[in-house]
Parts: C-alpha cells; structure tokens; sequence
C-alpha cells in the first residue's frame, strides 16, 4: 500500500479549494485566519486521498495533528453531502421540467384531438404510427433519463467518536464551515443550536487537570460516551437532532448507535438507517478498544444491508448497486487511530470492500525506549512456541513457571505487575489467590474507595505484588509510589505507558523491569523498542534482550 509523503500534494490550497463547494473555502478559523490555510502539505495530501473515494486507514493520529485530521475529513463529508445534495436538486428541477413539457404536450394532443373529432383519432393513430411526426414522441424518448443518484435512506455520512467532547469539536467545525458564524448572526442558520451546546458542551465540568497533555486531550469536555445525533444540512441552514430519516450526517458513539441498532435476538431494532451510507469515519478508533469493540463490530456489520422495510423513497431514483446489494463495495471507510492493533487491522481488512482501492500509511517506529529514565537493564523475555489459540496459555505457564518464582522470593517487594487485558488480569488474580500469595489489585472495575486502599496497602509494603490493568490507567492515570519491580504481562497497546510506569520504580541496584511478550506482539513491541530493534528481536535464536 502507498505511503503518504508530506509535501506531495502538488496543487496546494488553490487546488484543494477548487475541490470544494463554494461554501466552505472561505470559512475562517476564531483569529479569522482561512481554515484551508492552516492546513500542512501532509494533510492536503491526505485529503486528496480522501477525494479518490478510497478506504484510507491513518494509524499516525497524535496530539499535535488531531485537530488537522478533523478538519480533513469533516471538510471531505461535508463536501460530499453538499455536492449529493446539489446534483439531487438539479436532477429534481429536470424531472419537474420534463413532467411539466409532458404535461403540455399530452395537453396539446387532447385539445387537438377534441378539435379534430373522429377524423382526430385516426390522425392520432397516425401520429403513433409516424415516430417522426411533429417530433414529439422524439421528445419524449429524450425525457425518458433515469436519475438514480440516492440510496434507500437518506443519510450518507455515518461519523463515529467516542466522546461528546470529540461529537461537539466536529458539529462546531461543521457549522463554521457549512453556516455564517459571524457574532451578529451566530444562531442564524443553524436550528436547536442551543439543545446542542446544553447536551454537547462542557457544562459545568471543565475537564480534568492533569499533568498529562495527552490525557487531558482525550478525556477534556464531556465525556458522555452514549450519544447519536442527526444533522440535516440544505442550502442555507443546517438542522440539528433531525430525525434520521430526514438527516444527512449522522454522529454517534458505537454505544448509543448500539443502543438503537440492538442484537441479534432483541425484539426491537432499527438500522435501516444504516443502508445507504456512503461515508463512514471512525475517528479516534483506538479509544473504541478501551469501551467496547464489539459495538463496532456490529455497526459495521449491519451498514450497507438492505432495509427490512420499503423505503419512503422513489426506488427510481436509487442507484441500482443499492437494488442489488452492494452498496458496501462503493462505502468509503476511514480510519483515524493513534495505534495499530489487530481488531483495528481486521476491520480494515474484512469489512474495507471499497472497489476504489484502499489505501493504509505506513511508518517506521523509532520507539520509546530514550523516554526511559531508568537504570538498570530493562529485560524483555519472549516466549517460544506458541500459536494464536494457546497463546495466553503460553504466556500464563511462562509466567508461572519463570517469572513469578524469583519475583516471590524474599529478595523482591513491590512488585508493580501491569496487565493490558482484563480476562489475563482475572487469571492471574485467581492464580495468586490459589496461591495464597500477598496481593493487591486495581481494574476497570475497582470501586474508588479499594483503589485508594490497594494504593495504601502497597505504599506501606502491606501487600507485595499489585495487579494493575492497561484500562485502568488508560482511564485514571494514577502515579504509584514505592515501586520497586515492575512487570510488563505483555506489551501496552500505548507505547507512552511503558515510561509513564516504569519511570516511577525507585532507583536502586535491586531494581528491575521486566517485559514478556511472544511473536504475535509484533506491532506493539515495534511502539515500544523501534522497527529495528524489534525485528532483530524476533528473529534471532537469542529469546531474552536487555536494554540500558
């Protein structure tokens, strides 16, 4: 798959704006600086990818590019629906005429006839027989156009986020580019605006102060992560909460589309709605990983399937694909992640259909080991001969049978031990009960106040080992005091983690870090330690490496 390469859009802001409806290319940004112009080569590139109407898949999403790659792909759907919803109103202005002519003709014709009489009729039944005569039926077989140029409903664009807070940035940036925005008249042009900002803004949380950038990016505003809204946008307006039967752009979260989508096996559902996409953004798709993925496992399931019910609109006027089923190969998806994982992997491979080609950028990573501020070696253990289905056995036993003995002898205290999935977390954690080994634990699950106490109990060296979940720290980013060892279960899925964490563990001749992982963790090794180094990793004979 190609590479993006920045600064290889060779037209630059004229040629993007000559893409764009009118509209849009004038918008300015709050210092009343033109939008298009804050965008960075890279990025114009990367919108002319999205031109092409291909699947693209963008695994390189940071904080400092964030608010760019928002402003892509909202000006990309926004130019879409506008340019749909032009071409329908001028093929509807062209039906209209030529019902208008037929009707003036078939006038015509009748009037003529009754002047005629009976001698009328049989110049009618030559007429019919003449296909040249007064060139009318030569007329009519030029009206006779087929204008299949929508789908069963009328959403086209389908913009998934995880949080109100990322819902609110893109609806706002939609409004500054489809609406004037102008003090005088702020609320002109755009309906229930108010019911927005009450459901979508910040209220009276300001979002919480940490001293991660990157955390605040992510949990700043409203967090609310149940939502769905419809936008209908016309020539002059843009109509907020419209019902999606009568909404061109919809923006939700996987849970609140799930919330109205169903399983199978419930009694009421309805994706209909979801039949004629032809835009679907994920945005901040790794997030979704920290909820839960299979709601977006099922919202891609049912797009693009046909209705249960007829549709309220004219079925000569949709494409014929849709009739027959395949609208999911002419559905443009894009990708917008911070990492590479292999549920994100297997979305883009299986349900990215588009018959336009697929495009996925690629990098090179050079890790984030000279982030460490950390000693002594930090040793990575990987673990041979297992496959995809005994993998987290492997991995179990490996612990059990190597790790765990040294970390439980009298020597180690402390013994911070991370865990990025739940059901690895839930094993372990019987194990050390079994065991009757001195435990703390804190997960997604964990009540406030047993955090709090699990914390106190291994600051004090009340309790040695500490099980700690990649989704907790995800969601909290608590600072732990009074490490001594740290155990890394398998690598993060965030790269930053592995510093956040290990720069914590005490200084000291006795301290240790300690990361297990296996040949199927190649994409987040290669986060954590650089391409090179982890290729070397895995393939040389050598299984333990050691890193000052």
């Amino acid at each position: 798959m190609p590479r993006l390469v920045a600064g290889g859009d060779q037209e630059g802001e004229a040629g993007m704006a000559a893409r764009l409806n009118p509209r849009m290319v004038g918008a300015t940004d709050d210092d009343g600086e033109p939008l298009l112009a804050s965008l960075a080569p890279e990025q114009r590139t990367l919108f002319a990818m999205l031109d092409s109407y291909a699947d693209v898949f963008y695994p390189q999403r940071t904080l400092d590019n964030r608010e760019q790659l928002r402003l892509v792909y909202v000006l990309h759907a926004l130019n879409h629906v506008m340019t749909s919803r032009t071409r329908v109103l001028r093929h509807n202005a062209k039906l209209k005429a030529a019902d208008d002519k037929a009707k003036a003709r078939q006038a015509a014709r009748e009037s003529k006839d009754t002047k005629r009489g009976k001698r009328g009729k049989h110049t009618k039944a030559a007429s019919a027989s003449d296909p040249n005569e007064d060139g009318l039926d030569n007329e009519d077989e030029d009206d006779e156009v087929e204008y299949r140029d929508q789908g069963f409903t009328r959403p086209r664009v389908l913009i998934v986020v995880p949080y109100r807070s990322a819902a609110f940035k893109v609806i706002n940036l939609m409004l500054r580019l489809a609406v004037e925005t102008t003090k005088e008249k702020s609320h002109r042009g755009v309906k229930n605006k108010k019911r927005f900002l009450d459901e979508f803004g910040d209220g009276e949380e300001q979002g919480p102060k940490h001293p991660n950038d990157e955390y605040n990016a992510i949990f700043e505003g409203n967090t609310d992560d149940a939502f769905r809204i419809g936008i209908s946008v016309t020539r002059t307006t843009m109509s907020l909460y419209a019902n999606f039967s009568s909404a061109d752009i919809i923006v939700a979260s996987p849970l609140g589309l799930r919330m109205i989508t169903g399983a199978e096996g419930d009694k009421k559902r309805e994706f209909d709605f979801l039949s004629s996409i032809e835009i679907c953004v994920f945005d901040q798709a790794e997030a979704f990983l920290m909820q839960n993925w299979e709601h977006v496992d099922l919202l891609t399931s049912l797009m693009n399937k046909l209705p249960t019910a007829m549709p309220e609109t004219d079925i000569m006027r949709i494409r014929r694909w849709s009739l027959d089923g395949f609208a999911a190969l002419f559905r443009q998806t894009i990708v917008f992640s911070g990492v590479v994982e292999p549920e994100i992997e297997r979305l883009f491979a299986r349900q990215c259909r588009n018959l336009s080609g697929r495009v996925k950028m690629l990098s090179e990573s050079e890790g984030i080991l000279s982030q460490v501020v950390f000693h002594n070696p930090q040793v990575f253990q990987r673990v041979d001969g297992c496959t995809v289905a005994d993998m987290a056995d492997k991995r179990f036993r490996h612990f059990v049978d190597h790790v765990l003995p040294d970390l439980n002898s009298g020597v180690h205290e402390n013994v911070l031990i991370v865990i990025p999935s739940y059901f690895d977390f839930v094993r372990l954690r019987n194990h050390f009960r079994r065991e009757k080994l001195s435990l703390a634990q804190i997960c997604e699950y964990t009540s406030t106040s047993n955090v709090s106490r699990a914390r106190s109990y291994f600051f004090h060296g009340q309790r040695k080992f500490l099980l700690y979940t990649e989704r907790y720290h995800y969601h909290f980013r608590i600072r732990f005091r009074n490490v001594q060892h740290i155990v890394w279960y398998s690598p993060p899925m965030f790269p930053q983690f592995y510093p956040e964490l290990v720069n914590t563990v005490k200084r000291g001749n006795e301290a240790t870090c300690t990361v297990l992982y296996t040949k199927f963790d190649v994409l987040r090794l290669e986060r954590l330690v650089g391409t090179a180094r982890c290729t070397r990793m895995l393939s040389t004979t050598q299984n333990t490496h050691a890193f000052l």
